[in-house]
């Protein structure tokens, strides 16, 4: 769903629902799994001014589900319960014509870890309107999923997987050089 809300604010919803029921029977051993997901993402595009430029938003995951393994070498992934919430925001400012500067965070808080914050730093500058360069830094931050800490495939005839129920979540830095080019349509 998309609102203009006046000239300067253009808001977005997104919300998605995915269900999956899984039974599968391999050389006798049966395995039965659900999953629910649902995701709901509010945007809001804001116009400051001419140079200014703006993003709110926030998002909520929820994320159940299970998988049981009868007469199998695998082990059950227990039940998940995980709600999942972030909010972030974004400026764009041009500090001069064909020079803009970037400065972003997101905070996602999982239920079961911590809170984390997570950063976005980065410089455009455009040649032409087509024609430009962008030096990027941000942080990500991921939480392992339930078949990442639980999942044990162990059969004789095929690779083992292992799961591990102690792994944390991750934050990564990264930085992004990019010279780019776009066409005009």
């Amino acid at each position: 769903y998309e609102w203009e809300l006046g000239s300067r604010c253009r808001t977005t919803l997104n919300v998605t629902y995915n269900h999956l029921a899984r039974r599968t029977q391999v050389t006798g051993a049966t395995n039965n799994g659900t999953s629910d997901d649902a995701l709901a993402e509010l945007t809001s595009y804001l116009s400051l001014s001419p140079r200014w430029t703006g993003l709110l938003g926030a998002t909520y995951t929820k994320q159940t589900g299970a998988a049981n393994h009868i007469e199998s070498a695998t082990r059950p992934i227990p039940y998940y319960n995980e709600n999942v919430f972030s909010a972030y925001a974004q400026t764009a400012y041009h500090l001069i014509d064909p020079l803009k500067a970037h400065v972003g965070a997101q905070l996602i808080k999982f239920s079961s870890n911590d809170t984390n914050i997570v950063p976005r730093l980065g410089i455009t500058y455009a040649l032409t309107d087509e024609i430009g360069f962008k030096a990027l830094y941000s942080k990500a931050f991921r939480a392992p999923s339930q078949s990442e800490r639980f999942l044990v495939l162990n059969h004789p005839r095929r690779t083992a997987a292992l799961g591990n129920a102690s792994l944390e979540p991750e934050t990564i830095g990264t930085v992004d050089l990019q010279a780019y080019h776009q066409s005009r349509r």
